[in-house]
């Protein structure tokens, strides 16, 4: 399939030749993406209810859809982003968009933890052939919300605990990632759990953040 030779193609390029792994990293984000975009779903796949939601949302001015459908919705920023999508009549704009955020912060994460442990581009290239081989790529481009979700909670989890940096925009993406799928809470308790488990920190660090934890859950 086109998908397996691009993965092996890119897997080739990584471990045989000396071009910068975050431009190959990019291009096979690209084709991933491109990929995406002409995927055609099955009528029993979610992406196909989806594009339902976006035909009939697309029929709406902004206004009254918002009332009617997203004011009301645990998940308002997906069904903005189904009615964005829907009013440009490109659906397969959004799988797309999927495959782009997805896997731009896994490959984030990769590239970074490979350069942290001076990984052998040989080596980065068989890891990133077992996350693809995975299977999950059918699952971003037809769960959509899920993937995007986890990907940037993942994101902004790794940037504030490997990399040390923290932004005010780790807490957009974070109200971005709940508001697009209420799974992101789940992955988001975890990732509020971390400093918690960590014995090295101070224990009325580790206190407080326990109870951060206990109010977010009851709230």
């Amino acid at each position: 399939s086109v998908f397996s030779f691009a993965l092996i193609l890119v897997c080739l390029m990584i471990a045989r030749t000396d071009l910068p792994l975050k431009a190959l990293l990019w291009l096979y984000i690209g084709a991933l993406s491109v990929m995406g975009f002409f995927y055609v779903p099955a009528s029993t796949a979610d992406l196909f209810r989806i594009r339902q939601m976006m035909e009939l949302f697309s029929s709406m001015e902004l206004l009254p859809f918002f009332r009617t459908y997203a004011a009301d919705s645990s998940v308002p920023t997906a069904r903005l982003l189904y009615w964005l999508v829907g009013k440009a009549h490109i659906p397969g704009l959004l799988p797309a968009l999927a495959c782009c955020i997805s896997y731009g912060c896994i490959f984030y994460i990769l590239a970074d933890s490979a350069n942290r442990r001076k990984s052998s581009r040989t080596d980065i290239a068989v890891a990133l052939f077992f996350i693809l081989s995975a299977g999950q790529f059918i699952f971003v481009v037809s769960n959509i919300r899920t993937m995007i979700a986890v990907a940037l909670v993942c994101f902004c989890a790794y940037r504030e605990t490997v990399v040390r940096k923290y932004s005010f925009w780790h807490l957009i993406l974070y109200g971005f990632a709940v508001t697009i799928h209420t799974f992101a809470f789940v992955v988001l308790i975890l990732r509020l759990l971390i400093p918690v488990l960590n014995r090295a920190l101070p224990l009325w660090k580790r206190a407080a953040t326990a109870a951060l934890v206990l109010v977010f859950l009851g709230g």
